[in-house]
């Protein structure tokens, strides 16, 4: 099954004085154990475990953020006994995750008030024309079994990357001229 999901999301209001995180989140019966996989920009898929790092142990208080990762193409969920897969391929960079056994996230839109003190060194708060900007995309969702799942996630992401752009100028020229 393959779903294709276009969002539209902002401009998000702030005048209460809350930040908010806009994020879209398919929840499965899937069971992945705490495991997910992510792209590592857009080519090799890495392996991601909930709450672990394989070179030192992981101690935090930002249990979600410390499970974000970086999705440049496409994010996936597996369930080993039954073979069934849940890819979810994005149009642009966005930050993913699984915080829960059959779930994948992946953050669409945020505004900010305040710096969050991990490098930035300002609030994330961009704006255009006084107002919090806008932001369109598209998710595909791919659900499988395994067999064919690799094979249809990579075509389908190399099918996003290189979608054309078709852009229109005036001119007076005649077409012989333009040629």
């Amino acid at each position: 099954a393959d779903v294709e999901i276009e969002w539209t999301v902002g401009p998000i209001p702030v005048d209460d004085g809350v930040p908010k995180e806009i994020i879209n989140r398919i929840t499965t019966e899937i069971d992945n154990k705490g495991r997910f996989f992510s792209d590592s920009n857009g080519r090799q898929t890495i392996l991601r475990q909930r709450d672990y790092r394989p070179t030192w142990p992981l101690r935090t208080k930002e249990t979600v953020s410390s499970n974000y990762y970086p999705i440049n193409s496409h994010l996936y969920l597996m369930d080993e006994s039954s073979e069934v897969l849940l890819a979810l391929l994005n149009d642009r960079s966005q930050g993913g995750t699984s915080l829960q056994d059959g779930e994948v996230e992946v953050m669409v839109h945020r505004r900010l008030l305040f710096d969050d003190a991990f490098g930035v060194g300002e609030a994330l708060n961009e704006q255009a024309y006084g107002q919090g900007l806008v932001v369109r995309g598209t998710h595909y969702l791919i659900l499988s079994g395994s067999e064919n799942s690799a094979q249809m996630t990579r075509s389908l992401g190399q099918e996003m990357y290189k979608q054309p752009q078709v852009s229109f100028i005036p001119t007076s020229m005649s077409f012989s001229q333009w040629q």
